[in-house]
């Protein structure tokens, strides 16, 4: 088929019949096994290895995109006209690499971190299917397979929220399970207006066909897809769960929460952008400056509000509110140099917040200090730990510069 990769010109790409995307959705599901095992090294070991073998899946798929080729594979005839549909192409490959690398990362960490137990076998056990979700997220072909995984994934990330039981972490759950499923209410309603006046749901690139369609459709259409992924990509002023969830979550959950599940959101924006509208469609509507105008405030609210907070988890949260609104920024500008940006950014972000995330976890859970005032002489103490988090704070404000 003709299409270049999101954000690019045009281009020949081929789409080739395999199993591969489907083996690297339903791999992580096998860690969830890793626990019938009695023996904690054991377990971790091959926890470890389903996860690695599933971050290697997803680096293989790299090379077949950069030679214009698209794994696809036809998973279930749902109805007559919708297929539950698994396709990689450049930006999903990205993303997908990105969620399983952090991800293995997450799980080694939290060996040393989760105390053994039914907490811990749970926890693993929510994360594997988190991923395998979120993995379909990435490499859905259309958007009735976006919507089912991103719906998958967002409820199986309250258990995560509430994993710890404060009454802290169920209350930040329960705002969490509200945004999320008003937000996916909102997408399902971009869903089923897209399929009802287009009779298509695959991600085009350039757009689907949309000739007849009344402007204000269009743009209501939009609006929709918008403010329910939105609220995943903690736009303001969709933001509201963040603050609470990510403190509320252990370190290791948080790390992935922040760094390539809030993501989610704008990797939803960007198939849309591309994919179901196009750039020419969305220009003529008059709805990019808008969508531009949202992520700005967003970069400002998020960064303002993030210099307030002292509490260190919370000050990371809204950092991260900010860092989305810089790659919605770059999605709203429609053009290939800052769609690229974009997907650097995604890639920066997920693992320089991360090491954050896992960096804050050693001093809460190691040392007890949660609050910013509490790291007075943390770097005597814990030098690795204190360089580590410099690093990645430089990289961390510098990034969206160097995505430009």
């Amino acid at each position: 088929m003709t299409g270049g990769p999101i954000g690019v010109g045009p281009a020949t790409v081929t789409a080739v019949v395999s199993l591969w995307p489907l083996v690297a959705v339903l791999l992580p599901l096998l860690g969830i096994a890793a626990f019938a095992l009695k023996r904690p090294r054991a377990a971790a070991r091959a926890l470890a290895g389903v996860v690695g073998a599933t971050f290697a899946v997803t680096l293989a798929f790299v090379p077949a995109v950069l030679g214009f080729l698209e794994p696809t594979v036809f998973v279930l005839h749902m109805t007559p006209q919708l297929w539950l549909e698994l396709r990689v192409d450049a930006a999903g490959a990205l993303y997908g690499a990105t969620v399983a690398g952090l991800a293995l990362l997450a799980s080694v960490y939290a060996f040393g971190y989760l105390p053994e137990g039914p907490g811990r076998a749970r926890f693993f056990g929510f994360l594997m299917a988190t991923l395998a979700s979120t993995l379909g997220v990435a490499y859905a072909g259309n958007l009735i397979t976006f919507l089912l995984f991103y719906e998958a994934f967002s409820v199986l990330t309250y258990a995560l929220v509430v994993h710890e039981r404060t009454p802290a972490a169920l209350a930040a759950g329960a705002k969490y399970i509200a945004y999320v499923l008003i937000g996916g209410s909102l997408v399902l309603m971009g869903v089923l207006l897209t399929y009802s006046f287009v009779g298509d749901l695959t991600f085009t690139p350039g757009g689907l066909a949309t000739a007849g369609v009344a402007p204000e459709v269009l743009r209501w259409t939009f609006g929709c897809f918008v403010a329910g992924f939105g609220v995943k990509a903690a736009l303001v002023p969709l933001h509201g769960w963040v603050p609470d969830a990510h403190p509320a979550a252990p370190a290791p959950f948080s790390a992935l929460l922040s760094g390539v599940m809030v993501a989610a959101g704008a990797f939803g924006i960007l198939r849309v952008v591309f994919e179901v509208f196009g750039a020419d469609r969305l220009r003529a509507l008059g709805v990019l400056p808008w969508l531009g105008a949202v992520a700005a405030t967003t970069v400002l609210v998020g960064a303002l509000f993030a210099l307030g907070q002292p509490d260190l988890k919370r000050r990371l949260a809204y950092s991260t509110i900010s860092q989305m609104g810089y790659l919605t920024l770059a999605i709203s500008l429609v053009g290939a140099t800052a769609t690229a940006g974009a997907l650097v950014h995604l890639v920066h972000h997920a693992f320089l917040k991360g090491t954050l995330f896992f960096c804050a976890g050693i001093w809460i859970h190691g040392h007890g200090a949660r609050r910013l005032a509490d790291l007075r002489g943390m770097a005597t103490r814990t030098p690795w730990t204190a360089s580590s988090t410099a690093s990645a704070l430089v990289n961390d404000f510098t990034a969206p510069l160097v995505a430009t």
